[in-house]
């Protein structure tokens, strides 16, 4: 505007938000199914990774996922996402002005399943391991148990048999360790 208060030109500026989201994401090693999703305080979509359910500006479904993570403003929880997929979500809000409201939330949703894998093959692998040793265990107590008690007692019983039967100068065999 000039002093007189007449307007002499506009400035106009257009940024294409799914470029500027995809751009920030190449080279992240992101997990199968992972899901960020960007939304403004009225829960219109401002980016989101997987456009299959929704698009930029897109609202966001009324969902408790949705619902808490606005509640929340930042945090962790596993629920049902809108995809009807149980997810792992991390959200945060992006702070706004002056003013101190929310300019937005992001939010990364990634499938249960596979936030979990790497923990399933460590528990899997460790229970494998105790079961493997504890049948090591098992079968160590019966060889001990053979030698140390069953193999000499069968002896002992044995000779205490041929004893009985009369054959007196019989011997066990079997040597006394200190």
């Amino acid at each position: 505007r000039v002093a007189t208060g007449a307007t002499i030109g506009v400035a106009f500026a257009a940024v294409d938000l799914m470029e500027l989201g995809e751009a920030s994401l190449r080279g992240l090693d992101l997990l199968p199914g992972t899901v960020i999703t960007v939304f403004d305080p009225d829960r219109i979509v401002l980016f989101r990774s997987d456009d299959d359910l929704l698009a930029v500006g897109d609202v966001m479904p009324d969902s408790e996922v949705v619902d808490d993570v606005v509640r929340l403003g930042t945090g962790t929880f596993e629920r049902v996402g809108i995809d009807g997929t149980m997810r792992l979500h991390g959200f945060s809000v992006m702070p706004g002005g002056s003013s101190g409201e929310a300019a937005g939330h992001a939010m990364v949703s990634i499938p249960a399943d596979m936030a979990y894998a790497a923990a399933d093959a460590s528990l899997s692998f460790g229970v494998m391991a105790l079961v493997a040793l504890g049948l090591a265990g098992v079968i160590g107590a019966y060889v001990a148990a053979d030698r140390l008690i069953t193999r000499p007692l069968r002896t002992v019983t044995a000779t205490a048999g041929r004893i009985a039967a009369g054959d007196l100068p019989a011997r066990t065999g079997v040597s006394v360790t200190p």
